[in-house]
């Protein structure tokens, strides 16, 4: 399992661009010129991964939270999220039918009563929920407002408990220490797209191309092992 340091030790070594540079010995004092570029490259390539795709599946998390009565617009910290909370899931397709990510129960008849509640476009939320007077109840809908507040249709009536599921933020690598969440077996991409984003900046489309390709075969890798096939554009290199 590589930590922050031991990757950037391996894009100096690999890299063949840093004299000494597997002498690095921290990530955390400060650095000039070459060994800082290793440092940013590492740390930039493993955010672009984490925000190529937005299902990636170690970024998935699940939260449960009592709702107040009369309260439709929740934060996510007033969800009981309190770091780095990234987006809501919401409802998706699997096969013939939609899976709700979110549910909703009475607390005083217990998880027997757990039902789901289905996503709505919050324009359409709005229209039902947000305009005139409505009658407090069981929410039946859900939707996300423009400020990334996770609102409820009807307006509670009753301190109903709701789970449902979340993206996190992207992972920032700081301390020598930090493992990126990534399964282990798929860190090198992340020296290998660092290793492109430096022969960028090099200049140097062989560098660059070589980079890529190892990329594209530990992507492939990934892809296979954890969600479909995509296709990777990789871009002119010159």
């Amino acid at each position: 399992m590589a930590n922050f340091l031991e990757l950037v030790q391996d894009l100096a070594r690999d890299s063949g661009t840093l004299a000494g540079g597997v002498n690095l010995v921290t990530v955390t004092a400060p650095a000039n010129g070459r060994a800082d570029k290793m440092i940013h490259w590492i740390r930039k390539a493993w955010i672009n991964i984490q925000n190529e795709r937005d299902d990636w599946p170690w970024m998935r998390r699940e939260f449960v939270a009592p709702l107040t009565i009369g309260k439709a617009r929740y934060t996510a910290a007033e969800l009981g999220i309190a770091a780095r909370f990234g987006q809501w899931i919401g409802d998706r397709p699997t096969g013939h039918r939609v899976f709700r990510t979110v549910t909703v129960y009475d607390p005083a008849q217990g998880q027997q009563d757990e039902g789901q509640i289905r996503q709505v476009e919050y324009d359409h939320w709005r229209a039902m929920y947000a305009r005139g007077v409505h009658d407090a109840n069981r929410p039946t809908d859900w939707a996300v407002s423009p400020l990334q507040e996770m609102v409820f249709g009807a307006t509670p009536d009753k301190a109903y408990v709701v789970s449902g599921e979340y993206r996190l933020s992207p992972q920032v690598l700081r301390e020598n220490e930090d493992v990126p969440e990534l399964p282990e077996q798929y860190h090198g991409a992340i020296v290998w797209e660092a290793m492109k984003l430096l022969g960028l900046a090099d200049e140097s489309p062989q560098t660059a191309s070589s980079a890529i390709s190892e990329y594209v075969l530990a992507r492939q890798s990934l892809n296979r092992d954890y969600l479909p096939e995509i296709t990777i554009n990789t871009g002119p290199l010159a």
